[in-house]
């Protein structure tokens, strides 16, 4: 039992970080929206283990979108395409697996 301490508390910490993620945009609507939900299904829907390493990615993503536009503004047009594609694939996904809604 004391093992799983450090990482109950690693979750609660990072779950506490959430509205801070959340607030965080892209700067893109689309991708915004998809990251919102994302955010959502982890939190809401999905196992308490599998939690924190889906909201890292999540944040990594956003960071990764947010890279691109800050270096090739003339790139929203294509992630505006990139984030409705990956908010169709996803939506599949979560909501067979876990039943998000997107």
């Amino acid at each position: 039992m004391r093992s799983l301490i450090p990482g109950m508390v690693l979750g609660a910490v990072m779950l506490a970080a959430m509205p801070s993620l959340a607030q965080e945009k892209v700067g893109i609507a689309v991708c915004d929206e998809f990251l919102e939900k994302y955010t959502v299904c982890a939190r809401d829907k999905m196992p308490a283990a599998q939690r924190g390493t889906i909201l890292e990615s999540i944040d990594q993503m956003r960071s990764s979108w947010k890279q691109i536009l800050a270096s090739s503004p003339e790139s929203k047009g294509q992630m505006e395409g990139t984030c409705r594609q990956t908010t169709e694939t996803m939506k599949t996904s979560l909501s067979a697996a876990y039943g998000c809604s997107f």
